[in-house]
């Protein structure tokens, strides 16, 4: 009777360890890509009439973007920029389908890509998907098994652990990399798991526990008690994180910015050649940010603020003009209904990611 419910625990407790399709998106512009990592968590299943297993096992079937809306607070001048671009994108929108809102390429959405940029290529070599997607799987049947083999049990979870080990050092370079886009994604990433209610520290904290589970019913030891409830949300919005860096997907956008024959001239091709290239110059010029001093860091997040209200005025016209919108902002927008998110929320989250880069700055850090 003791085996017996020593078995169903290790299983119970098992069943915890399971893994979702994931959101790791690629974008691409002509002949130059971008891969961007946007976190997700599982859609919440009904409760009624779903058992406690059932509902782990069903938790990291979907998944969608948590909808953020957080704010632009501070940055003197820069905040007055973003005034100024959100006023022109209100002009925008209010000529837009509610459902149709326009996202300026900026952040992620940047279709100009730094030669330095740093993001999770790790996790998209072919190899270690089919590693980590075999990991996975396996553990799935062994949480199925009234007596699991202990000794696989053990390799699991140290090759889980080594597995892990490669977003963990790709986590670290873009933490301390010296290029801006880099720590921009990062903290795009970061300011989008406050808002979820985790952080980039409790998804590796909950990494490592779950390898150690497996490692402790390999052993035939207790497991070590989780950090977080296991019937929480919370757990479900960890799950969420840890796999779209465990795993990756792809989707391609079209980041053309061309205007539709009415409002093609030789002034409005003038104007969005310069503004590309100067976008292109500044995402060029930023690869040393990290060595910038404060008040150098502080300019740059100003010249980006007066890119992103450049590339307002620019697509105002094609509302306010009743034109068709380019191909970028379609393919963008399909994007963020995929992903859960608008346009709004999204460029919220770019905004805070700028304010956070900002105090920083001011630390010099």
């Amino acid at each position: 009777m003791a085996l017996s419910q020593k078995s169903a625990g290790r299983s119970n407790l098992a069943i915890w360890i399971c893994f979702s399709a994931v959101i790791l998106w690629r974008w691409s512009c002509d002949a130059t890509q971008k891969r961007v990592t946007f976190i997700g968590i599982p859609a919440r299943p009904a409760l009624d009439g779903i058992s406690r297993a059932q509902l782990v096992r069903n938790a990291g079937l979907t998944s969608t973007a948590s909808q953020c809306d957080l704010g632009c607070r501070e940055g003197s001048f820069a905040k007055g920029l973003c005034h100024k671009a959100r006023r022109l994108r209100g002009i925008l929108r209010s000529a837009a389908a509610e459902d149709d809102e326009t996202i300026v390429p900026i952040g992620p959405f940047c279709p100009f890509v730094s030669d330095s940029f740093v993001n999770m290529e790790a996790c998209m070599e072919e190899g270690h998907r089919k590693n980590m997607e075999r990991i996975i799987n396996r553990v799935d049947q062994l949480a199925e098994e009234a007596m699991p083999d202990t000794q696989e049990q053990l390799r699991l979870g140290q090759e889980m652990r080594e597995a892990d080990s490669k977003w963990r050092a790709n986590l670290m370079q873009m933490r301390y990399a010296e290029d801006f886009q880099t720590r921009e994604l990062f903290e795009f990433t970061e300011a989008h798991l406050r808002h979820l209610g985790v952080s980039i520290a409790e998804v590796e904290s909950f990494a490592s526990w779950q390898a150690d589970v497996l490692e402790s019913f390999g052993r035939r030891q207790l497991p070590p008690t989780p950090s977080v409830d296991p019937s929480s949300d919370k757990v479900l919005h960890l799950r969420g994180v840890l796999d779209s860096l465990r795993l990756g997907g792809k989707h391609t956008v079209a980041m053309s910015f061309a205007p539709p024959k009415a409002m093609d001239s030789p002034v409005v091709q003038e104007e969005l050649q310069k503004l590309e290239r100067d976008h292109a110059a500044l995402i060029n010029f930023g690869q040393r940010y990290g060595a910038f001093d404060s008040g150098g860091k502080k300019i740059f997040l100003d010249q980006v603020s007066m890119i992103e209200e450049r590339w307002a005025v620019y697509l105002a016209r094609f509302r306010l003009m009743g034109e068709p919108v380019p191909s970028y902002m379609s393919g963008a927008s399909d994007l963020l209904k995929r992903l859960g998110l608008t346009a709004s929320r999204a460029e919220k989250l770019v905004s805070e990611a700028h304010d956070l880069m900002r105090k920083k700055a001011d630390q010099n850090v």
